[in-house]
């Protein structure tokens, strides 16, 4: 299956939802009873994200990005843990959702 440049298909966006909701679902290593503060992971990735972003890449919009990143950030710390949990598991039945549209997709081509 080839997808042409800037195509988002149900397989590659189920992809993507996964990935997300991934990094908003906290590891559970042993029981927490803060909900003040999200999981890290999603906030390493953001900072790296950040970093590479702000070494000044070319192209105009690198600044952009970085200031997008930090305000996402932000709203993370501020949203309350289990929200964000309630929100991966969305993004995890849309995910599955999307999947099952590209199986069948790629049943009836």
């Amino acid at each position: 299956m080839s997808v042409s440049q800037g195509q988002m298909t149900n397989g590659l966006c189920s992809l993507l939802l996964q990935d997300a909701a991934r990094l908003l679902t906290p590891v559970r290593i042993a029981e927490v009873h803060s909900n003040d503060l999200p999981d890290e992971m999603v906030l390493l990735v953001l900072s790296d994200l950040h970093a590479f972003f702000s070494k000044g890449l070319p192209g105009r919009n690198a600044a952009r990005i970085a200031q997008k990143l930090l305000f996402y950030a932000a709203h993370i710390l501020s949203t309350p843990k289990g929200l964000l949990e309630t929100l991966a598991k969305v993004l995890m039945a849309k995910a599955e959702h999307l999947r099952a549209l590209d199986h069948i997709d790629r049943s009836i081509t």
